[in-house]
């Protein structure tokens, strides 16, 4: 039985660590951040019959703003298994570099065991003016 697109671009997800989902979303993966743990979703969107390719595209809100807004792949509607493979893996690459980039995830990244201890706070005598 072949695959369908939605089916074989979810396995890819699924093997590169996502999780699958139920429509709308195709699949998730969660990301540690220094706020909380935090969702990426992807969508695969097909715009019909005179669109000559599939959607690969995602979300993850960080500071009010999606970040994925600009991270999409195209996958042509006639790609090989191989072409579909390497354009899932190219969408994963990019969606952890955009979410890697975010405020609250770069600061984790940066302190993954939590934030160093606060120095002293200076009195008024070590101020210098």
């Amino acid at each position: 039985m072949k695959e369908t697109m939605h089916e074989l671009v979810t396995n890819q997800l699924v093997a590169l660590g996502w999780a699958a989902l139920k429509e709308p979303a195709v699949a998730k993966i969660h990301y540690r951040t220094a706020v909380r743990d935090e969702e990426a979703l992807t969508y695969l969107s097909d715009w019909g019959g005179s669109s000559e390719n599939w959607t690969l595209s995602g979300q993850y809100y960080s500071e009010g703003n999606n970040v994925l807004s600009t991270s999409s792949v195209f996958i042509p509607k006639d790609a090989t298994v191989e072409q579909v493979k390497a354009l899932v893996t190219k969408f994963d690459a990019e969606v952890t570099a955009a979410v890697n980039e975010s405020y609250a995830r770069r600061l984790w990244l940066r302190f993954p065991e939590g934030w160093p201890a606060r120095a002293a706070q200076p009195t008024f005598a070590s101020l210098r003016v």
